[in-house]
């Protein structure tokens, strides 16, 4: 390899010593679920979406047998309170893989504030249901 003129190397060597890698560029897609991250405690998430679909572009060899489960897709809710929002989601790349294009960049999310009375009364239900049949079933056998 010529040196382009005005060009030096560091150690004022003439040689340039590289390795070119050749892989043909593919694309493929790809359907990755979304994550919740940084839901504060005490609040539930509802998104209007589970997934996302995209197409990811590169090598053939970092590309073909690339599966949804080493993208990340997420959306960050920290520090948000109560309400409806729609956030933009996030997503994590393995090297040597760029984004091509994307479903859609955003998604609706509703945040409530979990019942923590509401879920310990189902669950008292749900258990004196079960206390129920079994105090039936003890006394059947009695």
């Amino acid at each position: 390899m010529i040196l382009p003129s005005n060009t030096k190397l560091i150690d004022g060597s003439n040689i340039i010593d590289g390795e070119v890698i050749l892989d043909r560029i593919i694309e493929k897609n790809l359907t990755s679920s979304i994550e919740i991250r940084n839901l504060p405690s005490g609040f539930s998430a509802k998104l209007d979406r589970e997934s996302l679909s995209m197409v990811i572009s590169g090598g053939k060899t970092s590309v073909s047998g690339l599966k949804a489960e080493s993208i990340k897709c997420y959306i960050n809710l920290g520090e948000l309170d109560e309400g409806e929002y729609t956030i933009p989601i996030g997503i994590e790349l393995p090297q040597n893989v760029t984004l091509v294009s994307q479903g859609t960049k955003f998604v609706k999310v509703s945040i409530v504030k979990s019942d923590s009375k509401s879920t310990n009364a189902e669950d008292g239900k749900n258990s004196g249901e079960v206390s129920d049949k079994n105090t039936t079933n003890t006394g059947a056998n009695n």
